[in-house]
């Protein structure tokens, strides 16, 4: 690239706002030339480094998680998920089930003996003693869906009594769910037709929305509402409640103690946390750092960079320009050369006379 090309010395004089460009360029001593040089290249390295690891801090996504406490007069109520402890009702049990399911759930084993007698009512041995083992067993078509739902307790047995806001409850207001606890029923589900304007918050659900898939690389939701709840437990005074429901619930006093449990559910405050996870870093952050950095170190801007980028379009058309003319010039030669080998000499018959042709 000859002189005429390349731009570099005069562009870095008197163009570039780059600082101590100039110095290397100007005329002088080379020992002043060559220490301008090592500092230009160790403020452009400096700058390299930490814009590196800037870039690096930006595509880590670091974040700064801000907790707020709101006060609020207002709080929707979440969706409550009630289940027993115990999936099935012995009572349900039909031999069908016992001879279909009977050894996975535990109740008989592998010759048909029935596992812990104890922990079962005289009427579910004699049933489980009538069973023949041999006519009701159908794994493919047995529906293991109707079971659960047909076994597991029915929302007239688990709740007794419920009162929301004063109001006696409806039965239509409890949806059932199935879970991993087996039957559920959910107070509050939101729908469009629900009175309350509820979120559906409850943690029940199938069990592979619980537990997840192990091999899911999924990232954190952008919008989580979370209840953490509190747990208080007292002893139920059975006599009390006895008396307070004996018109509709006839009940002793063992039966209350044993079988019956009260929940009450509540905000204890009309507040909530906030919480927020923003970026450490964003875009803004980022141009404004290594614009800094730019600044501090070779005394640059946005417009430096224009004029770098600017600089690097002429030479690139400078040198395109410059081999098309060199291209044209070795073509123009080439020419003349093959006109001067054209001349030739024709000679006519047997005389002297020399006939010159130029072909152009």
């Amino acid at each position: 690239m000859n002189r005429e090309t390349c731009r570099f010395v005069p562009w870095a004089r008197d163009v570039t706002e780059l600082h101590g460009l100039k110095h290397v360029v100007y005329d002088g001593s080379m020992l002043r030339r060559f220490l301008w040089l090592l500092c230009f290249c160790g403020s452009l390295g400096g700058f390299c480094l930490f814009s590196i690891q800037l870039l690096k801090a930006f595509y880590q996504r670091h974040h700064v998680t801000m907790v707020d406490v709101v006060a609020a007069d207002y709080l929707a109520f979440p969706s409550v998920t009630v289940c027993n402890i115990n999936k099935y009702k012995m009572s349900a049990f039909t031999t069908e089930d016992i001879t279909n399911v009977g050894y996975y759930l535990g109740i008989v084993d592998k010759e048909q003996n029935l596992i812990n007698p104890h922990l079962y009512t005289d009427d579910f041995i004699r049933t489980l003693e009538s069973v023949n083992w041999t006519e009701n067993v159908d794994y493919e078509n047995y529906n293991m869906t109707d079971f659960t739902i047909r076994t597991g307790h029915q929302l007239e047995d688990l709740i007794q009594s419920c009162k929301w806001k004063g109001e006696v409850c409806a039965s239509s207001e409890f949806v059932l769910s199935l879970t991993h606890l087996g039957v559920c029923y959910t107070f509050n589900k939101y729908t469009d037709s629900s009175r309350f304007p509820a979120r559906n918050a409850t943690i029940a659900g199938s069990v592979k929305a619980i537990e997840g898939d192990k091999n899911c690389s999924c990232q954190s939701p952008c919008d989580v509402e979370n209840y953490p709840k509190t747990l208080s437990v007292s002893r139920i005074r059975a006599g009390f409640f006895s008396k307070l429901y004996q018109d509709t619930i006839n009940r002793t006093e063992e039966h209350i103690e044993q079988n019956i449990a009260v929940v009450s559910i509540y905000y204890e405050a009309l507040n909530y946390e906030d919480i927020n996870q923003i970026p450490a870093m964003t875009i803004t952050m980022l141009l404004a750092s290594m614009g800094g950095n730019m600044g501090l170190f070779l005394g640059g801007s946005l417009l430096t960079v224009i004029q770098i980028i600017e600089y690097f379009f002429d030479e690139t058309v400078g040198c395109f320009r410059s081999s098309k003319k060199e291209r044209a010039k070795e073509k123009a030669s080439g020419d003349h050369e093959t006109n001067e080998y054209a001349t030739q000499e024709y000679h006519r018959g047997g005389d002297n006379h020399t006939c010159q042709m130029e072909l152009q």
